[in-house]
């Protein structure tokens, strides 16, 4: 895993022809690679103090990933 994270994704004119939904993927797929590349840290964190912390890391992201499904979900309520 070279470059887990995709970083050439930057804003420019593609965004501008994405509806609510292709940008709600895009955002959700950047935080899976962030997830991801979370995990596979945690997997390899050698000193514990390192683990614990991409494991909150982890912790926090996930979070972060369900409060932003709950905000996107009462956007389609409106």
């Amino acid at each position: 895993m070279e470059h887990p994270t995709e970083t050439h994704r930057t804003c420019g004119e593609r965004y501008a022809t994405l509806d609510f939904n292709g940008i709600c993927r895009e955002v959700f797929d950047f935080h899976d690679q962030i997830i991801d590349l979370c995990q596979t840290l945690v997997g390899k964190a050698e000193i514990p103090e390192v683990k614990e912390l991409m494991e909150s890391l982890l912790t926090m992201e996930n979070n972060e990933s369900k409060g932003l499904t709950s905000q996107v979900g009462r956007m389609g309520d409106l």
